[in-house]
């Protein structure tokens, strides 16, 4: 038994994106990878003068009709505090448990 988890379903969701992208339905988008992990304060503290911020969703994508951002999750994840806070001051953000649920709000944009 395969087991979903955020980064299986994210595959999924790109694969999905990748076919709109080629059906002119999707002009832009991009994972933002927040969870690439260092243990280097040096690398941690250049990523915060640079701007990184903790929270912001994993994905921006383009349509003709809107800027979408979607913060994935898995059937279990949830929101951390920062996350909420991005969420809340965007338009067009959704949190989304699986490929399923994601693919339902961008067919809402298409």
């Amino acid at each position: 038994m395969n087991k979903k988890t955020e980064y299986t379903e994210c595959l999924t969701l790109v694969d999905y994106l990748e076919t709109l992208k080629t059906m002119g339905k999707v002009k832009l988008y991009t994972h933002i990878p927040m969870e690439t992990f260092t243990k280097s304060w040096a690398v941690k503290a250049k990523n915060k003068r640079m701007g990184v911020r903790p929270g912001f969703p994993d994905y921006v994508i383009v349509t003709n009709k809107a800027t979408i951002f979607i913060e994935m999750k898995s059937m279990t994840g949830t929101l951390t505090e920062d996350q909420t806070v991005w969420l809340g001051e965007l338009n067009n953000a959704f949190v989304c448990q699986g490929f399923e649920e994601a693919k339902l709000v961008i067919d809402k944009f298409i």
